[in-house]
C-alpha cells in the first residue's frame, strides 16, 4: 500500500494546479505553435539537404584558395621561433599557421593528447555555435552544422598531422615558468626605437628550464576551461573533492554500498523515525494512517503558533520552534532513503502573509544550524558532468537526477540522463541564461551584434526568442538582456521543461542532505493589479537519487608568465586588441584572456591574430610601442563605457573582428599587409631540400643556448 500523501506533497500539488490554470492561455497557444514548427521542419528537409551539400562544397573551395601550404619536415632557415603553450584547438591552429608561413614552433602540452577540453568532454557535447563560425583553420571541412566531440577532435588531429606538428609537440610537459629577457633594442624607458630595430622581436622567451632555447615570440592558448570544478558543499562525500573525474570513475553512493549491512540501516532508520515523530513503537512497525494524520495536525498546530508568535514580534515557544525547524528534514513515508524521490519538499516557513517575516532571522539561529548539521551526507551517486560518458543506463534508469548548474554542460547532462532512462531531472539554476536555438541565421546575426551591449534592436531578438523558443515556458525567460552573459545553444531543453520531464528551479544549493540537496529557492515576483507581489526566498529540500555537478571548469591560470606583463589597469582581460600584452607585443594570448563572450571560440580570427603577430615580427615598421597599445585599451574603454560585463572582458564575434581591423585602420602604413593578415597570402617558408640530417627546432634552440653561454 502506498504511503498517504503528506501535507507538503498536497501543498505542492495544489500550487502546480494553480500554476497550470494561470498558464492556460499560454498552453492553448503552445499547441498551434508546436504543430506549426513540426510542419515547417518536415517541409524544410529537402532544403536543408541541399544546403548541407552546398556547405561542404563551399568549404572545399575555401580549402583550395585559402588553406596554407604544408611545410617541409625541417627548416634550416626559419623566419623565427615561436613557443605555443597548449595543444588544444586554438594552440594547434596557431602553430599550424606559424609553421605554414616559415616559423619554427614548439608546442607544450600538459596532457598526453591534443584537443584540449574537447579531449575530455562527453561524446554528445557539441558546438555552441554554428560550425560556419568555428573555422579555426582554412583546411577544415565540417560535415554538420553543429558537430559533436568526435568530429571536432578528428579535425584537430587532421590539422596537427597535416602541418607536421607531431614531432614538434612536447606531451606531458606542463609549463611552470616563463622567463622573458628584453633585447638590446629596448630603450631605457622601455619603448622601441623603430629605426634601430634589428631583431625580430623585443624579447627572448625561455620555457621552464630553457632547454629548448630562446624563442622570439610566445603564444599562450590555455583557453577558458581547465580542470573540472567541484563545489565543496557541506554534505558532499569526502572522497568526491579529491577525485579527478577525468581519470577516476564515480563511486557508488553510500546507499548502494551499504546494501550488505541491511540490519544496521534498519536500526538507523528506526532511530531517525523515533526522533522525528517522538513515537515509541517496536522496530519494524510503521505508523498507521490515523497516527500519521494526528501527527500532521499536531505539527501544523505548532507551526501555526510559531508563525503567530513571530508576526507578533516575539520568539515562539521552544516546542513550537522545534516543530517549525523539523520541517527542514520532514519525510512523510516513515523515514529511510526514498529511492523514488520525484517531488520537492518544503523546508522553510509557509507561504502567505507569514512569508513577509524575515526568514534569515530565524534560519540563522543555533537550532537551525544544528538541524542542518544533522542532515547527514548525501547517500546517492555524485558525478561531474564531464564524466557522463562513463555512466550506464543502470546509473540513471528510473531515478531522479538533480543537476546543479544551468550552463551548456548542465543542459547536456539533463539531455543525457533522460536519454538513459532517468525518471525525472531537476535543474538548479542560480542565474538564468538565455537558451538559443540551433539556427544558423539567428546565431550569426546575434554574434554580429557590435560592442557587446544592448542596442536599439536588441529587444527584437529577445521578443523573437520568447515567442518562438520559449512558448509555453515563459517563466524560463531571463529578466536580463541577451548580451549580458554567454548564452547557451540548445534546441530541446524548453520542450523538456514543457513536458514536465525536467523541473527548473531558481535557487542556490546551500548544502547536500542524505536524500538530496537543501536549496535556497528564489522565485521571481509576479505582477498583480499593476504591482509586483513581494516574494520572500525560502529553503527547500529537493530529493534525488543521483547528483550531477554541472559546475563547469576552473579557469586556467597564467601565473607562469612574468607579472610585469600585466600591470595594474591592463590585466589579463584588458589587453591590446584583446589578445596582446600592452608591455610586449610578442606575447599573444589567443582565447585565453577573456571573461565572457557571444559567438567566440575556434573562429577564423585565430589565424588572423596569429598573422598580426607574424607581421610585426617580419616588418618592424608595423610594430606598436607600449604607449600606443595602452592608448588603444583606454580608447575602447571609453567607447564601451557602461557595457554589460565590462568594456573588453565581454564581447561578441563581430566586435573582435572590429578590434582586429583597427590594427590596420589606425595605421594606414600597415595596409600592404592586409591580404596576408586576412587571407594568409604572401609569406611562405623558404624552399629547402629535405635531407635526413636537417636541423630540428629542438636542436636549433639548443645550439643557440650553447652559443650564448660561450
Amino acid at each position: 500500500m502506498a504511503p498517504p500523501e503528506t501535507h507538503i506533497a498536497q501543498t505542492r500539488r495544489q500550487e502546480t494546479l494553480q500554476a497550470r490554470r494561470r498558464d492556460l492561455p499560454s498552453a492553448l497557444l503552445t499547441t498551434p505553435i508546436a504543430l506549426f514548427r513540426l510542419i515547417l521542419n518536415i517541409s524544410l528537409i529537402p532544403f536543408f539537404a541541399f544546403m548541407g551539400a552546398l556547405y561542404v562544397t563551399i568549404q572545399k573551395a575555401i580549402v583550395y584558395f585559402f588553406a596554407p601550404r604544408t611545410p617541409p619536415r625541417h627548416m634550416h632557415h626559419p623566419h623565427g621561433r615561436i613557443a605555443v603553450i597548449g595543444a588544444g584547438l586554438t594552440g594547434i591552429a596557431s602553430a599550424a599557421h606559424c609553421i605554414a608561413h616559415g616559423f619554427e614552433v614548439v608546442i607544450y602540452e600538459a596532457t598526453d593528447r591534443v584537443g584540449g577540453v574537447w579531449a575530455h568532454e562527453n561524446e554528445k557535447s557539441g558546438l555552441q555555435l554554428n560550425s560556419m563560425m568555428y573555422r579555426f583553420h582554412p583546411a577544415l571541412v565540417w560535415k554538420s552544422a553543429f558537430p559533436q566531440r568526435d568530429e571536432i577532435l578528428h579535425q584537430v588531429n587532421k590539422i596537427w598531422k597535416l602541418y607536421r606538428l607531431e614531432e614538434r609537440t612536447r606531451f606531458n610537459t606542463p609549463v611552470d615558468k616563463v622567463e622573458r629577457k628584453r633585447r638590446s633594442t629596448e630603450s631605457a624607458e622601455g619603448t622601441l626605437n623603430l629605426s634601430e630595430v634589428r631583431h625580430i622581436s623585443p624579447s627572448e622567451w625561455y620555457i621552464n628550464d630553457g632547454e629548448d632555447g630562446p624563442f622570439d615570440a610566445l603564444i599562450v592558448t590555455v583557453g577558458a576551461c581547465g580542470d573540472p570544478k567541484w563545489i565543496p558543499l557541506e554534505g558532499l562525500p569526502e572522497d568526491v573533492l579529491n577525485r579527478n573525474p577525468r581519470t577516476e570513475p564515480p563511486k557508488e553512493g553510500i546507499a548502494q554500498e551499504q546494501d550488505e549491512s541491511q540490519s544496521t540501516s534498519q536500526e538507523h532508520n528506526h532511530a531517525e523515525e523515533k526522533h522525528r515523530t517522538g513515537a515509541d513503537y517496536p522496530q519494524g512497525q510503521g505508523l498507521t494512517e490515523s497516527q500519521l494524520k494526528n501527527e500532521r495536525k499536531k505539527r501544523r498546530k505548532h507551526r501555526k503558533r510559531a508563525r503567530e508568535a513571530r508576526e507578533a514580534g516575539s520568539e515562539p515557544a521552544p516546542e513550537d520552534a522545534e516543530y517549525e525547524l523539523e520541517s527542514a528534514t520532514e519525510n512523510g513515508n516513515g523515514g529511510g532513503h526514498d529511492t523514488d524521490a520525484s517531488h520537492v519538499k518544503l523546508a522553510g516557513s509557509p507561504k502567505g502573509k507569514a512569508a513577509e517575516v524575515d526568514e534569515h532571522q530565524h534560519q540563522s539561529g543555533p537550532q537551525y544550524q544544528q538541524k542542518q548539521k544533522d542532515m547527514g551526507v548525501f547517500r546517492g551517486k555524485v558525478m561531474h558532468s564531464c564524466e557522463l560518458d562513463r555512466a550506464t543506463e543502470k546509473d540513471f534508469a528510473g531515478k531522479t537526477v538533480l543537476v546543479l548548474g544551468n550552463g551548456a554542460s548542465g543542459i547536456q547532462a539533463v539531455d543525457m540522463a533522460l536519454g538513459r532512462g532517468a525518471k525525472k531531472c531537476i535543474m538548479i539554476s542560480k542565474d538564468d541564461k538565455w537558451i538559443l536555438p540551433r539556427n544558423v541565421i539567428f546565431d550569426t546575426l546575434l554574434a554580429g551584434q557590435p560592442f557587446g551591449r544592448s542596442m536599439p534592436f536588441s529587444s527584437v531578438w529577445e521578443w523573437l526568442l520568447s515567442a518562438w523558443h520559449y512558448h509555453g515556458v515563459g517563466a524560463l525567460v531571463p529578466d536580463k538582456g541577451i548580451l549580458e552573459a554567454s548564452p547557451v545553444i540548445h534546441d530541446t531543453f524548453p520542450a523538456l521543461v514543457r513536458s514536465g520531464r525536467c523541473d527548473y528551479v531558481r535557487g542556490d544549493a546551500l548544502r547536500l542532505t542524505s536524500r538530496g540537496a537543501l536549496v535556497h529557492v528564489l522565485e521571481r515576483p509576479k505582477e498583480k493589479r499593476g504591482k509586483l507581489d513581494k516574494v520572500v526566498p525560502r529553503d527547500e529540500e529537493i530529493e534525488c537519487d543521483v547528483l550531477v555537478m554541472a559546475t563547469g571548469y576552473q579557469k586556467p591560470s597564467m601565473d607562469f608568465l612574468p607579472a610585469e606583463l600585466f600591470p595594474e589597469g591592463y590585466g589579463s582581460t584588458d589587453l591590446w586588441l584583446q589578445n596582446f600584452s600592452t608591455e610586449d607585443w610578442s606575447l599573444l594570448t589567443t582565447n585565453s584572456a577573456y571573461g565572457k563572450t557571444v559567438g567566440i571560440g575556434g573562429h577564423m580570427l585565430t589565424g588572423m591574430y596569429t598573422r598580426i603577430l607574424l607581421t610585426m615580427m617580419l616588418d618592424p615598421s608595423t610594430r606598436s610601442d607600449e604607449k600606443h597599445m595602452k592608448a588603444w585599451v583606454d580608447n575602447f574603454r571609453g567607447v564601451k563605457r557602461g557595457a554589460n560585463g565590462g568594456a573588453i572582458a565581454l564581447f561578441a564575434y563581430f566586435e573582435l573582428f572590429i578590434w582586429m581591423m583597427t590594427f590596420i585602420a589606425f595605421r594606414l602604413d600597415r595596409l600592404p599587409q592586409l591580404f596576408f593578415i586576412l587571407q594568409g597570402w604572401g609569406v611562405h617558408p623558404a624552399h629547402e631540400a629535405e635531407t635526413p640530417h636537417e636541423t630540428t627546432s629542438y636542436e636549433m634552440g639548443k645550439r643557440e643556448v650553447e652559443s650564448a653561454k660561450a
